[in-house]
């Protein structure tokens, strides 16, 4: 693309995969705290490692289609809510 730096479109490219992320790990974590769940108590239940749990809640990892299901059979949680504002 002719005038547009290069510095720009990577960063728009990134701001475009970090952004549903970030909405995730926020319903997560929301979804947790409302069921009165700890991290701890939510890795256990679902079963999962704790520490993964932690990564994907900080942003720092990407759940996998097993782990949602997990997540959300867990929490008793529609996918409406565990992926809104996921696009």
């Amino acid at each position: 693309m002719r005038g547009i730096p290069r510095l720009f479109l990577a960063s728009l490219a990134q701001s475009l995969v970090v952004e549903p992320r970030k909405a995730l790990v926020q319903n997560v974590s929301k979804l947790r705290q409302r069921t009165g769940m700890t991290q701890v108590m939510l890795a256990d239940r679902a079963p999962m490692n704790r520490r993964f749990l932690q990564q994907i809640e900080a942003g720092e990892a990407s759940p996998t289609i097993d782990t949602l299901v997990k997540i959300k059979r867990t929490l008793c949680c529609s996918w409406e809510e565990l992926l809104e504002h996921v696009e």
